[in-house]
Parts: structure tokens; sequence; C-alpha cells
């Protein structure tokens, strides 16, 4: 069976990094490789220099059995276009789609396009159903963590977010991003936010915060050094609110990676003299 999960970016940049599918393409191999089954995982991306009719037919020369989509502000009309196409032309091929435009209002989308259901929240666990349903020959329907459409009406059966990341495999040190790292690299270290601003989605509707592991971070930050990279965005939108955990990482980095560029988002009222210190000891 074959998968094919499909970014489409705003723009070429450092932070252009088709994160979402690695983290699931990851999970799926790690899942699947123990289990013997023949999943095979493909992360075509693709510009807005691309025209639509070229991503159509690489697509389509793929002869994938499921395209996901990670739908973002920036992806959500073409994402929604080319679904469209897709299904007049693959009419067999499973459709979905995921990320933040689905999970805050998984029934606009449903409305939009013909994606066959949705994925809400977290997408690795799901997925993973999923695609183990569809490799046993059973109804993919109804999955926990799906919404979609059954005669007309809404459907939604909501699946709880992981509570530890500890078990999750690392995209990086899979070699998944490694095209990525010399231009830069985007760096997950946890992933929810305490905080509810009206302006962002990063709490996704619970405001839990959960960390991956300071040995897997300490790994990865190795990983890209070794691989030349040349700056890193932090994917921590809330990094210094364990103060204790950031003083490490920012020790980390001024250890193993004094010359690569970093950029953080932090609370302004969290910081302190010596968080302050070692900000400034570094490029970032």
């Amino acid at each position: 069976m074959k998968l094919s999960l499909v970014t489409l970016h705003a723009e070429p940049s450092a932070q252009s990094v088709p994160l979402a599918a690695a983290c699931l393409k990851a999970h799926l191999d790690s899942c699947f490789c123990e289990q013997g089954h023949p999943l095979s995982v493909s992360m075509p991306e693709y510009f807005p220099a691309v025209p639509l009719d070229q991503i159509l037919t690489d697509l389509c020369d793929l002869q994938p059995d499921i395209i996901g989509f990670p739908v973002y502000i920036w992806n959500h009309e073409r994402v929604m276009t080319l679904a469209g196409l897709l299904k007049k032309r693959l009419p067999g091929v499973v459709l979905l789609a995921g990320g933040p435009e689905v999970t805050a209002d998984p029934f606009r989308v449903l409305g939009e396009a013909p994606f066959d259901t949705v994925v809400i929240g977290e997408g690795e666990e799901t997925m993973a159903e999923l695609c183990e349903r569809l490799l046993s020959g059973q109804p993919f329907m109804g999955v926990a963590g799906t919404a979609w459409l059954a005669d007309d009406k809404e459907q939604l059966l909501a699946r709880p977010q992981m509570r530890s990341l500890d078990k999750l495999a690392s995209p990086y040190l899979m070699g998944l991003l490694d095209e990525h790292i010399r231009q830069g690299m985007v760096w997950q270290l946890s992933r929810g936010c305490p905080f509810a601003c009206e302006f962002c989605y990063d709490g996704m509707g619970d405001r839990s915060v959960r960390r991956y592991p300071l040995e897997r971070l300490e790994q990865e930050l190795r990983y890209f050094v070794e691989r030349g990279a040349s700056q890193i965005f932090a994917l921590d939108s809330t990094f210094n609110t364990d103060r204790p955990r950031a003083k490490h990482i920012l020790r980390l980095i001024k250890q193993e990676a004094p010359a690569v560029h970093f950029h953080f988002e932090v609370r302004h009222e969290l910081l302190d003299r010596e968080q302050a210190e070692l900000f400034a000891s570094l490029t970032c």
C-alpha cells in the first residue's frame, strides 16, 4: 500500500520544512516495519511556483492508495482545489487532510473538498490505525481522531492527545529531513501551550504542554551540527516557561552549536538575568 503525504509550502525559505509529513512517516515506518506490513510512505513537497497540473500529474504517477495533506492557512485554498482535481482523476484514492486548519474547523474542510475523512489533532496514532484498517480491508470510517460525513451528517470521534512524546520516533535522526538541514531546520522541542491567546492555536484547545526528552534533543542537535546546519528555528512557543529546562538547552547549544544561528519564542515576563546572559552568549 502506498501513502503520499503532500506538503504545499508557502514560499521557499529556511522554515519550509515538511515536518508534519516527516513526523507521520517516522511513526508509520516504525510501526509497520515492526509488523512487517507493506506500507510505503512518500513525502512530496511543492512551492507555489509549481502549477497544480504538474502536482496532479506527479501524484498520479506515484499511483498512491492514500493521499494526505497537512492544511495550513497559507495552503488551504490550493489544497482544496487539488483535492477536487485528484478525486476526479483518481476516484479510488483515499483522500485525507489534517493539520491546524482541519483541527480548528473540520466540517468546513469536509464541505469544501471531497476528503473521505479528516484527522483531528495529532496524527501519528490516528494515521497508524487508519492505515492498519485499510491494509486489512476493514472500513476506515469511525477511527478515533477523525471527522467525516455520513449521509451528509457530520460525524466526529475524538482521540485524547498523547500524554507523552517519549515513544515517538525522531524524523531528524531517521534522516527524513537531511536535504533541508544545510539551508535551515525547524526543531520541535515540545507540543502545546499553556496559554490561550486569541490569535494563536498552539494550545490546540486543551492548553497542555508535552516536551520531548532532553536526551533525544541532545542527539538531534549534534545531528544537525554534524550535517552543517546554518540556522535552526526552535519550535516551542513558550520555550522559557520551564526555566531549568530552557537553561539546560541554552547551555547545550552554547557547547555543541556555537556557530549556528537560532530563533526562539519566549515569554518576556519569564526572563531572568541568567537566561538573558545565556541568550546573549549565543547567535540568536
